[in-house]
């Protein structure tokens, strides 16, 4: 199981400044490579299964009471970032940190968004066999 302890961070497309591109969400990315180099997770060369639990930050603008009942971490979270963009940088950050080789590997998984206290990503990444018995 893999941990990243930031808040979910949509894939954005990269912009155009006067003369280069960037993209605005870099420093979130090298951030969370690192954490998941930091937990030494081996390398993956065939198919693999990605699941993903996306633990989304409360608004401070909810009241107490709305905060409290979302902090069971059981309600679906059902605001932007949609799960595909979240998705989508979590599997570049996995491929980044050398989880596998390249995220087309990825065939199967199963993710889910959830308001939580205390926003984070958990993956869990398991080897498919290679052929379909």
């Amino acid at each position: 199981m893999i941990t990243i302890p930031f808040p979910p961070t949509p894939w954005t497309p990269s912009r155009k400044s006067q003369s280069s591109f960037y993209n605005p969400k870099d420093k979130e990315k090298k951030r969370d490579i690192a954490c998941v180099k930091s937990q030494k997770i081996w390398e993956f060369f065939g198919p693999v299964r990605v699941d993903t639990t996306f633990y989304m930050p409360i608004p401070k603008s909810f009241s107490k009471k709305k905060q409290k009942e979302l902090s069971t971490e059981k309600v679906y979270h059902t605001a932007k970032p949609d799960l595909d963009n979240i998705r989508k940088f979590t599997s570049d950050i996995l491929e980044a940190a050398g989880v596998f080789l390249n995220d087309s590997q990825i065939a199967a998984g199963y993710s889910e968004k959830f308001y939580s206290q205390n926003p984070r990503i958990q993956i869990l990444v398991s080897e498919l066999p290679l052929e379909n018995e």
